[in-house]
């Protein structure tokens, strides 16, 4: 992801159940959007944010337990949250470095799998636009493509295995 203009970023590290929030020392030194006060507020916005996100996680790791496919629609949420995560994040002038590897510690979930959620939600703007009955295994080998087929109103298709 590309930096955005002036914003500072920001890391999280784990502190006993919560996270603090580290910057650039070179950005402690010449910005005003690094105040203590800034930090702790943004690290309370990423903790809540993992929280969210994990409850969701745990949710869908249970429907697979249960032999249940998950429907397209949870994956669109998930990414949906991540997303609106790393926005709340932006919009206290900070963005979140190497956004995977946090998502990867925080949530103890593959990047891969993480990448195609938020590929999938970023290519389709509404949940709703999604058919209820649509299986997430029609969707992950193309998240991108599915989107954009659901966006035309059509269904995505399984591949044949070669």
């Amino acid at each position: 992801m590309a930096k955005l203009k002036n914003h500072v970023f920001v890391s999280f590290r784990m502190k006993e159940d919560d996270f603090i929030a580290v910057v650039p020392l070179d950005a402690m030194k010449t910005s005003e959007l690094t105040s203590e006060v800034k930090l702790r507020r943004v690290a309370k916005i990423y903790a809540k944010g993992i929280r969210q996100i994990r409850v969701l996680v745990t949710h869908l790791e249970l429907t697979k337990s249960r032999k249940i496919p998950l429907a397209a629609s949870q994956i669109w949420d998930l990414g949906d949250k991540i997303l609106s995560l790393v926005e709340a994040i932006n919009e206290q002038n900070f963005e979140i470095d190497n956004l995977y590897e946090h998502l990867i510690r925080d949530l103890g979930r593959k990047k891969d799998w993480l990448k195609k959620a938020i590929i999938f939600r970023r290519n389709l703007p509404k949940q709703q636009l999604i058919p209820t009955n649509l299986n997430w295994s029609f969707c992950k080998d193309s998240p991108r493509k599915s989107a954009e087929l659901i966006l035309k109103g059509d269904v995505p298709k399984r591949r044949a295995k070669k």
